[in-house]
Parts: structure tokens; sequence; C-alpha cells
């Protein structure tokens, strides 16, 4: 078998077991994944229409990892998380508001531990969540040009 081949029949198992998950369960939502670069694919969005673009969760880098991802699909398909600080990968420390911020765009999430915080940091989470749920079509189905 070619080497090339063997890559296209895993994406080809891929999208049948996701085919058969789809079936079976309509409603369910499968997010893919990038597994640390970008390894998403059109094909993919039909049965996985939401992605998580990297592992790399640090706030200053998913400026430029979201800058590229935009250049070919809409911000309804990437999921962005708020992550704690410091950053698991590049241990930087960044405000709770540039987080919340630029994880705006797109379907939004969070990924902290909620007893670790203080309570203006839980009041400022919350705050967010309304206000981002009050613009969500825009965020999420929103154009920019």
């Amino acid at each position: 078998m070619p080497q090339g081949e063997f890559f296209h029949r895993y994406i080809l198992g891929v999208y049948h077991l996701y085919k058969k998950l789809l079936t079976n369960f309509p409603n369910l939502l499968i997010e893919g994944c990038a597994s640390g670069g970008g390894r998403y694919d059109l094909g993919i969005m039909f049965y996985s229409p939401q992605i998580w673009p990297s592992d790399d969760s640090d706030t200053a880098e998913r400026l430029d990892i979201m800058s590229g991802t935009m250049l070919a699909y809409p911000l309804s398909v990437f999921s962005n998380h708020v992550s704690a600080v410091p950053n698991g990968q590049v241990r930087r420390i960044t405000s709770l508001k540039f987080r919340q911020e630029l994880t705006s765009f797109g379907p939004l999430g969070y990924e902290l531990d909620l007893n670790a915080l203080s309570s203006p940091q839980k009041q400022a989470i919350h705050d967010q969540i309304e206000w981002y749920k009050s613009k969500r079509d825009l965020l999420v189905n929103g154009h920019f040009e």
C-alpha cells in the first residue's frame, strides 16, 4: 500500500465511525481536535461542525491561532476557552479580562477550577457570560470584513 494511502484510509475510517455515531445519536455534537497542529479538514466539518484549533490555550498565542483559523473557517466552527494562569503550555500570566475578551469570538468555554478563584473573579466570569449570551449570535455567526 503506498504510504499516503494509509492516512487517507484512516480518515475515511474516522468519517465512517462519525457517520455511525451520528446516525444512532443525531443530537450528538462532536468537537474535532487539532491535536496540536491544525489537523482538521473540511470533510470532517460535515460530521464535527465544531473544532478545537490548538491545544495551546495561551491567550497571546491564540491571537495568531485564531487569525490563521479565521482565514478558512467561520467563527462558529472553533471553540475558545478561558484557561487558568499561569498557562499550562508557556507559563504566561494574562489578565482574566484579556482571556475573556479574546475567547469571546466563537463558541465560549471556561476550563478553570472555580474553587481557586476569588469572589471578584467569579463575578467577572458571571458578568462576561451574561454579556456573551446577549451578543452570542454576532460573536458566533458574525462576519469579519
